[in-house]
């Protein structure tokens, strides 16, 4: 928590191999910005990416906001988080702050309720 994670390539990246996934995972009060592809990465190879909670972070800047790909079954919890826009996150690029992405038959983000403004 209390951590600022900035212009680099990917902002946090969790990666799963055949037999070991991360879990339990959590990122509170946070300032992910201005990083020139994701800011949170999330892309699973066959394991689950578990209990993952992102909370009361300001996501904002970056080339996309938080993308899971090749990750069934994988749910990210991320509601509570400032997004860069009062009007919340895009959603697969259509909308006005950060971009949210994953893969439709694989998993699923929940950002809503979103923050309206910056967590300070």
């Amino acid at each position: 928590s209390k951590c600022k994670i900035s212009y680099n390539g990917v902002g946090v990246f969790f990666s799963t191999s055949e037999n070991r996934a991360p879990s339990n995972n959590t990122i509170v009060y946070s300032d992910i910005v201005n990083n020139s592809g994701t800011g949170i990465f999330f892309i699973g190879n066959g394991s689950l990416i578990k209990n993952t909670h992102i909370h009361f972070n300001n996501i904002y800047g970056n080339k996309k906001g938080m993308v899971s790909i090749n990750s069934p079954g994988c749910i990210i919890y991320a509601q509570n988080n400032w997004w860069g826009s009062k009007l919340g996150p895009s959603i697969f690029r259509v909308g006005f702050g950060d971009t949210i992405m994953w893969s439709l038959t694989n998993g699923r983000i929940y950002f809503y309720p979103w923050l309206k403004k910056p967590v300070e």
